[in-house]
């Protein structure tokens, strides 16, 4: 069931509607390790792209806040993947790269190996961890949903 959840979620989030472009390895590098530099030096955002401020989300349960955080490039305002913050008021916070996806290969059903990169980085998580990560990543998917809908 999580592992549905996390597929709906690259699915749903990267639907051709949002510009959304395969994420790059350069991009989803900066996300997982570039952003946590940049917040740590007070060094620049990554020269070409932006955070869309109304599509943030933050979710917060005992002890966790997990940050969702829309990553596009300004050339041409499409999907550039999505960061997210895994922090827990005890360890250091984690990122992850949700990365977009404008492709699947349609024989096999496959997706690029980035999706396998996040999946594996989520399924290294102890077990509170993913079980709070993937309930917070339904309750986005929700919020995401309503914001697509009423904005239609």
């Amino acid at each position: 069931m999580k592992k549905l959840i996390l597929l709906s979620a690259i699915s749903f989030l990267t639907l051709p509607a949002l510009k959304a472009q395969n994420t790059t390895q350069d991009e989803y590098n900066w996300m997982v390790n570039g952003y946590k530099l940049m917040v740590s030096t007070g060094g620049e955002m990554k020269k070409g792209y932006y955070f869309s401020p109304t599509d943030e989300f933050t979710d917060s349960w005992t002890g966790y806040k997990i940050t969702y955080k829309v990553m596009k490039r300004e050339f041409d305002q499409s999907l550039a993947g999505f960061l997210i913050i895994l922090a827990q008021d005890t360890k250091v916070p984690i990122y992850f790269c949700m990365p977009a996806m404008s492709t699947v290969d349609k024989k096999s059903f496959s997706f690029p190996a980035l999706s396998t990169d996040f999946y594996q980085a989520v399924w290294a998580l102890d077990e509170t961890s993913k079980n709070l990560f993937v309930a917070s990543l339904s309750r986005y998917l929700m919020m995401a949903s309503t914001k697509m809908i009423t904005n239609k």
